[in-house]
């Protein structure tokens, strides 16, 4: 009953997490809080997940994760997770005036 509970809480939190932006005219408060919560309600979700997987009570996830199709594509995240601060610092040294965020960049 309580593994069913996490996942269920775990899944839910990491939909609301994603889509949770659907609406784009948010209040100010609803997006402070989004904000301020997402990114440590994102890791709990993982955090589940991992504990889940580590444990041996996730097999069907973890059989799905283990799959031989999916090692490029985890090679290949893992390879732009090392390549990106490069690419940003270069990128944000060769600017030639600051950056102004618009409803276009985002």
């Amino acid at each position: 009953w309580v593994r069913i509970t996490g996942w269920l809480f775990s899944l839910g939190t990491m939909g609301a997490v994603v889509y949770g932006l659907y609406p784009d005219n948010l209040t100010v408060a609803t997006s402070s809080v989004y904000a301020a919560f997402s990114h440590t309600a994102w890791a709990v979700a993982v955090a589940f997940m991992v504990v889940e997987c580590c444990t041996g009570s996730a097999t069907i996830v973890n059989t799905l994760l283990s799959l031989k199709i999916i090692y490029p594509l985890s090679r290949l995240t893992y390879c732009a997770y090392l390549v990106h601060p490069v690419i940003m610092m270069i990128t944000s040294t060769n600017m030639s005036g600051p950056l102004h965020i618009e409803h276009g960049l985002v």
